[in-house]
């Protein structure tokens, strides 16, 4: 009998989002031996970091992200669950929840449409091609939500 053939299976890991830009090298401390040198490790790529905002935009895009992060039943920046599962499945949303999904329309509501939706693109997405528009409406929803 012949040997059997390998199958070529797609790579969506770690080499494969460093290749297409959505995730970059690092130098972090290695948790299991903090006192060692550095490690080299992958990062997801998060464009509005990279943007080099005023701290009001970056604190309104922070908020974007994590209200849209929310309302989709994903788990927050320190990795904590918004719940076991997502909200609509269990239990009706949390007060989090309701509180992004607010953010949210409002974003809609004071930037339009497209302005929300260029700034979504960015924030969210990390879609290079509406970054000019979605930095004016970061300055613009800061400064409607006073950071």
């Amino acid at each position: 009998m012949g040997k059997a053939k390998r199958l070529d299976r797609t790579d969506y890991g770690p080499r494969q989002r460093l290749q297409n830009g959505t995730a970059v090298l690092g130098y972090r401390p290695d948790p299991e031996a903090p006192q060692a040198p550095a490690i080299r490790a992958a990062r997801a790529f998060i464009r509005y970091e990279a943007m080099a905002l005023p701290e009001p935009s970056y604190q309104a895009a922070r908020l974007i992200e994590e209200a849209a992060a929310v309302c989709s039943g994903a788990k927050d920046r320190e990795g904590n669950s918004v719940r076991s599962a997502a909200f609509w499945d269990r239990g009706g949303p949390t007060l989090a929840a309701l509180d992004g999904a607010r953010g949210l329309r409002e974003l809609g509501q004071v930037l339009g449409r497209h302005g929300a939706y260029a700034v979504v693109r960015v924030v969210v997405d990390g879609d290079p091609q509406h970054e000019t528009e979605a930095r004016k409406g970061l300055a613009v929803i800061a400064e409607f939500w006073e950071l």
